[in-house]
């Protein structure tokens, strides 16, 4: 806002990619009253390992039946799911990793979609860029 602002700018269109707490702070930014303005202008927003209220489909059997979290995704998803001009696409990733510690906290997964060039050059050029365009 403050860049756009201070160079003049006009943009007709504003996407948004992310990576992890990234993800939380361009929610934050997207959600603060002097982006208003800009609201209509937004047309992508790549959110990569994000932690949006943990992950929607994880095998913890104890997360997923606590009815607190299953409203938490509901008021996060609800909104962009009811909305007629957006639409919400989920890709599961799935990284061939040795089994080290890094790997079996998951920090080995999250970090992975950084270190692979190749991965992140085929997802853009296979899938991605069309939500750019």
């Amino acid at each position: 806002m403050c860049h756009i602002e201070a160079y003049n700018l006009n943009p007709k269109r504003i996407s948004f990619v992310g990576h992890s707490l990234g993800n939380i702070i361009i929610r934050g930014a997207v959600s603060h009253p002097r982006m208003k303005p800009f609201l209509p202008r937004l047309h992508t927003f790549l959110s990569l390992s994000g932690p949006h209220l943990g992950t929607l489909y994880n095998n913890s059997g104890l997360v997923n039946m606590g009815s607190a979290y299953r409203e938490m995704v509901s008021n996060l998803l609800q909104p962009i799911i009811s909305s007629p001009s957006v639409t919400l696409v989920r890709y599961d990733i799935h990284h061939a990793l040795p089994s080290t510690a890094n790997s079996l906290i998951g920090r080995a997964a999250h970090i992975a979609v950084l270190d692979s060039e190749l991965f992140i050059e085929k997802f853009l050029l296979v899938t991605g860029l069309k939500y750019f365009k």
